[in-house]
C-alpha cells in the first residue's frame, strides 16, 4: 500500500488534499492524524484536585524507600 504525507490545516473539518496527490487519492482511504505538540495548539492538561484531606498525615522517606 503506497503511504503518502504532507501537512495540512483543518479548516471547518476538513482537510485540504495538495494539488500534487489529488490524481493519486481518489480512491477510499486510511487516514491517521498526527498533531504537531510542540505548535502550542495543545491546551495543558491539569490533573483534578482529589480533594483528600491530608491534615495529620506524615510522609517518611525512608519508609518508603524500605518498601
Amino acid at each position: 500500500m503506497p503511504t503518502y504525507g504532507f501537512q495540512a490545516n483543518i479548516k471547518d473539518g476538513q482537510i485540504e488534499i495538495p494539488a500534487e496527490y489529488k490524481a493519486v487519492l481518489h480512491t477510499p482511504v486510511k487516514v491517521f492524524v498526527i498533531t504537531d505538540w510542540r505548535a502550542g495548539s495543545q491546551k495543558k492538561r491539569e490533573i483534578p484536585s482529589l480533594g483528600v484531606d491530608m491534615t495529620g498525615y506524615k510522609f517518611d522517606r525512608q519508609e518508603a524507600n524500605a518498601r
